[in-house]
């Protein structure tokens, strides 16, 4: 099974650096979405529902715990 992932963080070379240093594929996992903006992922969950979200606790217009309450009702 194929877990998809999402990664929630401000910084994009952050995000780079966490695509990068990852082994998606040999351990199962598929990068499908990234967001630096906490409103812009709650879309994406209707979209790509993701089994793991990698997220920073400030970020852009939600922050992170607000994201995850929000997720979670969704």
């Amino acid at each position: 099974m194929i877990l998809n992932v999402v990664i929630m963080d401000n910084d994009y070379n952050a995000r780079r650096d966490i695509d990068n240093k990852e082994q998606w594929v040999q351990n199962d996992f598929e990068l499908t979405g990234e967001t630096n903006d906490g409103k812009e992922v709650l879309s994406l969950l209707s979209h790509v529902p993701p089994h793991v979200i990698v997220t920073e606790i400030r970020i852009r217009r939600m922050d992170g715990i607000n994201f995850i309450e929000a997720a979670k009702r969704r």
